[in-house]
């Protein structure tokens, strides 16, 4: 059964198979498979590749699918040498079918040119090269260029068609390929001309872009644009055009050749500003700017620089570039000096009106009113060299590119025309000026010259108009608006005023309105009068008022150059204050009614309150503020000085005769021209008297010229490594220098004994330490040694005898002071002045004692005796002055006495004795008193100074002892602590009663004054007055003798304000307020009761005291008259 089975299956296929094998004999038509397709791209040369790709046969409904290289399947209609597209055809079973593939070249080039003209080199910026990969669908592209390309056969030097190889080898193969090139003959050259024809001389190079040439071949088989270039360019030249091709362009013929032809176009060139300014350059490039002396510009280099400046100025930015810093350098110099002097010649033609000198003051000149129209015309105008040339020399100083440029030896191109100002600024600040000057001389032009007050009334309208004109112009303010000084409108008015016959136009003014309106018995006239001339008066004044108003206001200015500390020196402000004092002096005696009128009256823009309200004031009231004022000024937040008037700037030596001879020789000196006749023998006679002062005043003096060096400030006066730091130096030292020729040593040698002059000044005055007294002492001693080291070492004989003439003494005199310095002798013989010196012993003992008491309170008010000492040494210390010359040594130069100074520490108070002159000792204690004295006011203003005179300081003098005797006293308890004091005594009765007579001799003003010169009720006359009758034993008159001290005291404050209210202390303990005038009735009355109180006895030694009993008389007559005075019945005040 299994058997039979296989055999059936097997029957069973195998009629299957037959089955199918009969139907595929015989099929309906075959296609190219498009799923696997045949390969359709060769590259040339390869072989016919069927490994790939199919056919399906298509039998009724079913499709078999057949390799191209299976059995019957036959393929034709393949090249492989042929390029391009081919057909082949598939026959399968008689049935066929069609596809094509593609054969391209291993290596073809494309895209190249194939024409040339003759000459013409190969383009190898087009055509590319491409290289078949073997699938022949990628290709590898090279550009001719490539330096895998190599091409051969390429001739353009004759027409033709030519026959080019291109080999092209890459990744270690090697391809070629032949093209082909046809070469032509150029028929025809046209012209494109450039798009720039017009040239300025300084292009360079010619632009030739927008231009080319269009070549063509004879069939127009090739036409070509060749831009231009520079080498086809002939008879180009911009160094053609000259100077007359600045406004006339020169017209120049441009060739262009290519291949033989050519064509031509016109440019036109400008010499330009940039030629003209390098060839500016190159011509002021012979000026030796090195030289040591400054170099000449001429005038023609000069113009020609400043020409090429200005229109260097209008380049663009990118011709400024071509512009070399040198070639800049070299006509920025010349132009600059050119247009400076130019400028300044062109303001010097307003010489006749005007002058600005270098630091901006303008001078008016004046001389005539047809100058002044003339100038002020050309001013006005709106064009003119003056302004041009100003213009052109202000953008020099105002560019940094120009400003900033060194001219020579360091001089920078701002600082060479640093002083020459802005036409604009002038024009601004004098043109309106001049205008208001013309104005207001028109309005009263038709005033006669022969007038009288009388006759002026006839002119009342233009004297309103004149007076309303300069009443309400801006000029009138004391300041300009300016960068120029100050220039008051008066100054205008005076110009107008000249141009008069008489110079009267103030005169005019006043004279109508004074003597014709205030002067009228019409009201409404006076008052119009009064009016005019206070609306006048503070912008211009008649005659010598105006004078002493300008001498007050230079006073003025020169005062705030020192508290502005633009000026450290004060010799300006000493000048200007004495010549108003002369003219005060003068004013107070005139009988002129006019000026009477106006000296009296106050004026405005001086002063100030202390809120800084402005305040009107007289000028004598000016004048004295000046002489007094002390005002405090800082100068930093660590720093701050106090600037002292005229009379402050004396400091202790006001009211000293020596010094204030001296000080007016030097202001006189100083106010003289060099050259003036005995100029020289001025000089020279004020400073023989400056080096014959004492040391002390030498150094006053220098402190008078500067508020600043007495703070050390601006160091030694006499030292000019660092310049001049007063008008009293220099003027000495440019004298000296004159007279020293070309010497070198004897220059020196001057400024060394000036050097020491003032160490020697400052050893003698200054120090307060022994540290401080051998640092100047070190300095004179150096300054003595290069002196001496000078003179006997480096003089020659013609240096010597100019030496002997004018500095020997001064010389000698120091070198003594050195030995003197040194070697101090053992024994002095002062003569006849031995008592004289022995009384400034004591008179120092008493300083010394008050320094002491000051040193450990403030509040011992012991200057009272301070100025009573000051007061009884003086009349010493001036007959020493007057004393033979070995005397004036000794109190000078000799170190003979002695100052003490007090060191606190925590063992208390130590003496420190410091050796000195006389001179030295005296003149330190004098600035204790001096300083109180002209640094303090009483409560009316009064400066102390003023009151410390005459009868007062008489009485000081006299009162000196019994002053001191108190603090004597206080001294002694500080300084002997272990030594028993109750049986000293320290009064002299016959001493007091003097005292006591001087003060009784006083006026009741002088009284007051003596004793509440100072204000505390630490009176040291009183005190020394209770001392001596508390000494002389007897309780009894003592109690009187303070009875009447505490009367004469309520006297005092009575006669001050009777009114004023004051604390009296009652016998309870109690403290009651009451009058002064009560006061003193109070202590009269217990006077008389202590008086009435004594015994028989000592009632007669009383009376026998003759100075305490007139005393005693005159408080209780003086009582009686101020009582009747009081007493008096009181008028209504209006």
């Amino acid at each position: 059964m299994k058997k039979f089975s296989k055999v059936a299956i097997l029957i069973v296929a195998l009629v299957a198979c037959l089955s199918f094998m009969a139907g595929c004999d015989s099929i309906d038509g075959i296609t190219v498979d498009e799923l696997t397709a045949p390969r359709t791209n060769y590259v040339q040369g390869q072989d016919l590749d069927l490994s790939v790709g199919a056919i399906k046969a298509i039998s009724g409904d079913k499709t078999t699918t057949i390799a191209l290289n299976a059995e019957g399947v036959v393929v034709e209609g393949y090249d492989k040498s042929k390029l391009g597209d081919q057909e082949l055809t598939v026959t399968y079973k008689e049935k066929v079918a069609k596809y094509t593939v593609t054969v391209v070249p291993r290596m073809q080039v494309t895209g190249q040119d194939a024409y040339y003209f003759v000459g013409e080199e190969l383009n190898l910026n087009k055509g590319i090269v491409k290289i078949a990969a073997d699938n022949a669908k990628t290709f590898t592209e090279y550009k001719l260029s490539d330096s895998a390309i190599k091409i051969e056969g390429f001739d353009s030097s004759t027409a033709g068609e030519k026959d080019v190889t291109v080999t092209c080898t890459a990744n270690g193969n090697t391809y070629s390929t032949v093209v082909k090139a046809t070469i032509l003959e150029v028929s025809t050259v046209t012209l494109k001309a450039p798009n720039k024809t017009a040239y300025n001389s300084h292009d360079g190079v010619i632009d030739l872009n927008g231009g080319y040439v269009t070549v063509k071949d004879s069939n127009n088989r090739l036409s070509k644009e060749y831009s231009l270039t520079k080498d086809m360019i002939s008879g180009f030249n911009l160094n053609a055009a000259t100077l007359e091709n600045r406004t006339t362009p020169l017209r120049q013929e441009i060739t262009v050749t290519y291949k033989g032809k050519t064509c031509k176009y016109t440019i036109q060139i400008t010499y330009s500003d940039v030629s003209l300014i390098k060839l500016r350059a190159k011509e002021c490039s012979v000026i030796d700017w090195s030289s040591e002396t400054f170099p000449d510009v001429d005038d023609v280099l000069g113009a020609n620089a400043k020409e090429a400046v200005e229109l260097y100025t209008k380049l663009s930015t990118a011709d400024k570039a071509k512009i070399t810093e040198q070639e800049l350098l070299n006509i920025v110099r010349p132009a600059a000096v050119y247009g400076g002097n130019t400028y300044l010649a062109e303001l010097g033609e307003f010489k006749e009106t005007f002058i600005v000198d270098t630091s901006g003051l303008v001078h008016w000149i004046n001389t005539s009113r047809e100058a002044v129209k003339r100038d002020y015309d050309i001013l006005a105008a709106k064009e003119s060299v003056f302004k041009t040339t100003g213009a052109f020399v202000d953008m020099l100083k105002s560019d940094t590119k120009f400003s900033t440029m060194i001219v020579w030896n360091g001089v920078d191109v701002a600082t060479l025309l640093g002083k020459v100002y802005s036409p604009n600024v002038i024009i601004d600040f004098i043109e309106p000026r001049l205008k208001y000057a013309l104005d207001l001389y028109d309005i009263v032009a038709n005033i006669p010259d022969d007038w009288t007050a009388a006759s002026l009334s006839e002119h009342a309208d233009a004297i309103d108009a004149a007076k309303d004109f300069i009443a309400s112009n801006k000029f009138t303010a004391l300041t300009a608006e300016s960068l120029f000084a100050s220039l008051p409108g008066r100054t205008l008015i005076g110009m107008a005023s000249k141009w008069r016959t008489n110079d009267d136009i103030v005169d005019i003014l006043y004279n109508y309105y004074f003597y014709n309106l205030m002067k009228s018995e019409n009201a409404l006239e006076r008052q119009k009068g009064t009016e005019a001339i206070n609306a006048l008066r503070n912008i211009i004044l008649p005659g010598e008022m105006e004078e002493l108003w300008e001498a007050c206001y230079s006073t003025l200015s020169s005062f705030m150059q020192l508290t502005s500390a633009k000026s450290i020196d004060a010799t300006s402000f000493l000048v200007y204050y004495v010549n108003t004092d002369k003219l005060i002096d003068k004013l107070s005696k005139t009988e002129d009614e006019l000026l009477a009128y106006l000296y009296n009256l106050k004026y405005s823009g001086f002063m100030v309150d202390s809120e800084g309200n402005a305040m009107d004031a007289s000028l004598v009231q000016l004048h004295v503020y000046f002489a007094n004022v002390n005002q405090g000024v800082r100068l930093s937040e660590t720093t701050a000085v106090y600037i002292g008037g005229y009379r402050l700037r004396f400091g202790t030596m006001l009211g000293n005769e020596i010094f204030e001879e001296f000080v007016a020789k030097y202001l006189a000196t100083v106010q003289m021209s060099t050259a003036d006749e005995g100029y020289g023998a001025a000089v020279e006679s004020m400073f023989n008297s400056y080096m014959g002062l004492e040391p002390h005043m030498q150094y006053v003096f220098l402190t008078m010229l500067s508020p600043f060096y007495q703070y050390n400030l601006i160091g030694d006066l006499w030292d000019f490594s660092n310049g001049h730091k007063s008008a009293f130096t220099l003027m000495i030292y440019r004298h000296y220098l004159a007279q020293f020729g070309e010497s070198e040593d004897l220059p020196q040698l001057f400024a060394e004994l000036a050097k020491a002059s003032e160490y020697y000044a400052k050893r003698s005055y200054m120090p307060d330490t022994l540290e401080n007294q051998q640092t100047y002492t070190d300095l004179f001693n150096a300054a003595v040694n290069a002196a001496k080291n000078i003179v006997e070492y480096n003089l020659s004989s013609a240096d010597l005898a100019i030496f002997n003439n004018t500095l020997k003494p001064i010389y000698d005199r120091y070198v003594a002071c050195a030995k003197k310095i040194k070697d101090v002798p053992a024994t002095v013989d002062f003569g006849d002045y031995a008592e004289t010196f022995a009384t400034l012993d004591k008179i120092l003992a008493n300083f010394d004692t008050m320094i002491y008491l000051l040193s450990i309170s403030s509040g011992n008010n012991v200057y009272s005796v301070i100025l009573a000492s000051y007061a009884k040494a003086l009349p010493l210390v001036n007959s020493i002055r007057k004393a033979p010359a070995n005397i004036v040594e000794l109190y000078r130069y000799e170190n003979l006495s002695k100052i003490v100074r007090y060191s606190a520490s925590s063992a208390g108070i130590a003496k420190i004795e410091i050796r000195c002159t006389y001179e030295f000792a005296l003149a330190y204690y004098f600035d204790q008193a001096m300083s109180y004295l002209i640094g303090n006011k009483l409560n009316n203003g009064t400066l102390a100074y003023d009151i410390f005179v005459g009868d007062v300081q008489n009485f000081y003098a006299i009162a000196a002892d019994t002053m001191a005797a108190q603090a004597m006293k206080l001294y002694d308890a500080a300084f002997s602590k272990d030594e028993d004091l109750s049986a000293k005594k320290y009064t002299d009765m016959a001493a007091t009663k003097n005292a006591i007579n001087a003060y009784l001799a006083l006026t009741s003003a002088n009284r007051y004054y003596a004793i509440r010169l100072f204000d505390n009720r630490f009176y040291m006359f009183f005190n020394g007055v209770k001392l001596a009758y508390s000494e002389a034993g007897n309780e009894a008159i003592s109690g009187v003798a303070e009875k009447i001290i505490a009367a004469e005291n309520y006297a005092l404050l009575a006669f001050a304000n009777p009114d004023t209210k004051i604390n009296v202390k009652r016998d309870d303990g109690t403290t009651e307020q009451i009058t002064a005038k009560q006061a003193y009735g109070e202590a009269v009355e217990a006077l008389k009761a202590a008086y009435t109180a004594l015994s028989a006895e000592n009632k007669t030694a009383f009376d026998a005291d003759k100075s305490l009993k007139a005393w005693y008389d005159d408080i209780n007559a003086k009582y009686l008259e101020a009582k009747a005075e009081w007493e008096k019945p009181q008028e209504p005040q209006a």
